[in-house]
């Protein structure tokens, strides 16, 4: 029965799979090389599929590969990927900053090693992100992922507990812990869902694709769910951060579309919001009362409001990191096996009985390895990302509404757990996806769709945000199982 199902989700994958490369001509064949690393980011590593001794060369292999062949790709689109770097200035300060701190990292070797991972992902949003219709690269790239982790987590969870299941026999999925696959699922409950509204507008952003007659995003979305609140497991496998991150996406959604019916300016809502925190956040915890994240963290998701042990954890290495505030310990260079041990024996002492191997907050991880000048190096690049967002959300609603949702997301993320500037980590490649901006780069599509036949010599160098047309005949294919 556990192979006829794993047989199942592989076959549903597939025909999801050729159906999309169907429904989508205005992308490139090169859209496969982020797909392949979207799948290798939101899961494990794949040596971990593997078994064998040899297995931690597959992983550098088939990184080495997918890394070298976008690369090659890139050269082909250079005057498009000097407009994205023209455009995106403050992003190229921070990376030249991340590598030039490898100079200065302990293991210069090793730091070298995870730069180069770095560079992967860079390249892989870059070559999302210079297609012909940015806005329509980047939800192809996620639906072809989601069309293949979230039936293979239901499957791997259920039937086959020695790699779908972590610690305490919680249900991890295609990835290694429950967290993770929390946020898997957290991005693809929020992707389906906006396309289930998109297909109901009848807009030309909702693809049809059909599962035995029934829209492809219905069956995904109950099993995507289904996993994002435990699967059978219940709260032993909830990741109550991404129930979160899906209600604060929902929320960025409502309020864009409220925004934009009343015909207000988002930015304008920010000063209101601004206040609106001060008042239930900061103004309790000055005054000796429960804030807001309080109430939530306890009465809501029923946790600890250290945050399993966070909230002790982070002193200690905030005090270490102060050896080196200015520019950090080197790229990914903080947490080596020496100071894993000593912060470990260290919490012992205080009865906090876990090894970490990041600081489970992202600007914390940012402070330790690059210090206080990385740290306000991505602060610039989180401003310079929010604020051509708004800007594009006048312009391209849809595609600017998408980037707002998720830079919000991966923020509060970021608050628990560390993905800025970890190599090929999930949040960090979808942050790299959302925060390169690419107004003024967007080519019109032929409205033929045959965009992807296209050289960078033909393709008419008129600027728009996003082109509909190109992408509305796409509409035209419906292809069912």
């Amino acid at each position: 029965m556990s192979y006829i199902t794993l047989v199942f989700a592989v076959g549903l994958a597939i025909v999801c799979l050729r159906q999309d490369a169907k429904l989508e001509p205005n992308v490139s064949f090169a859209i496969w090389l982020p797909v392949l690393w979207m799948l290798r980011v939101a899961s494990r590593s794949f040596g971990e599929w593997f078994p064998g001794q040899g297995n931690q060369w597959v992983e550098q292999i088939i990184l080495s590969a997918l890394t070298i062949a976008g690369l090659i790709v890139l050269a082909q689109r250079s005057s498009k990927v000097s407009t994205l770097f023209r455009e995106n200035r403050v992003l190229l300060l921070f990376l030249a900053y991340v590598t030039l701190s490898i100079l200065w990292s302990g293991d210069i070797s090793f730091a070298f090693k995870r730069w180069f991972r770095c560079v992967g992902d860079v390249t892989m949003a870059l070559l999302v992100l210079t297609e012909l219709n940015p806005f329509v690269a980047v939800l192809c790239v996620l639906r072809r992922a989601i069309v293949v982790l979230i039936p293979l987590s239901l499957v791997l969870s259920m039937y086959f507990p020695g790699l779908g299941r972590g610690q305490g026999d919680s249900w991890t999925g295609v990835t290694v812990d429950k967290n993770w696959l929390g946020l898997v699922c957290f991005v693809a409950s929020a992707y389906l869902l906006w396309h289930w509204t998109m297909r109901r507008r009848k807009s030309e952003w909702a693809k049809n694709m059909r599962v035995a007659g029934i829209p492809f995003e219905i069956p995904l979305l109950v099993v995507s769910l289904y996993l994002l609140f435990g699967g059978s497991t219940g709260s032993l496998s909830r990741s109550s951060t991404a129930i979160v991150l899906l209600a604060l996406a929902t929320g960025v959604f409502y309020l864009t579309e409220y925004v934009r019916k009343r015909y207000l300016r988002l930015a304008s809502l920010m000063t209101p919001f601004v206040l609106l925190f001060l008042f239930v956040q900061v103004l309790p915890g000055l005054t000796g009362h429960r804030s807001l994240t309080d109430h939530i963290i306890e009465d809501v998701l029923h946790k600890d409001v250290n945050l399993t042990d966070r909230a002790d954890f982070w002193p200690l290495v905030l005090h270490k990191g102060m050896a080196h505030p200015w520019f950090g310990s080197g790229f990914d260079s903080f947490f080596t096996p020496q100071m894993q041990e000593t912060i470990q024996a260290e919490l012992w002492t205080n009865e906090t009985y876990f090894k970490p191997n990041q600081a489970h907050n992202g600007y914390l991880e940012v402070f330790l390895n690059l210090g206080v000048t990385g740290l306000a190096l991505l602060m610039l690049v989180i401003y310079s990302a929010f604020r051509s967002a708004f800007r594009l959300n006048e312009t391209s609603f849809e595609y600017g509404q998408m980037r707002l949702a998720l830079l919000a997301c991966v923020l509060v993320s970021n608050w628990t757990e560390a993905s800025f500037a970890r190599p090929t980590e999930f949040f960090w490649f979808l942050f790299l996806l959302v925060a390169i901006n690419p107004v003024g780069h967007a080519m019109q599509v032929s409205a033929s769709g045959d965009a992807n036949q296209a050289t960078d010599a033909e393709e008419p160098h008129v600027w728009a945000d996003v082109p509909s047309a190109g992408h509305a005949t796409t509409l035209s294919h419906n292809t069912a199982v």
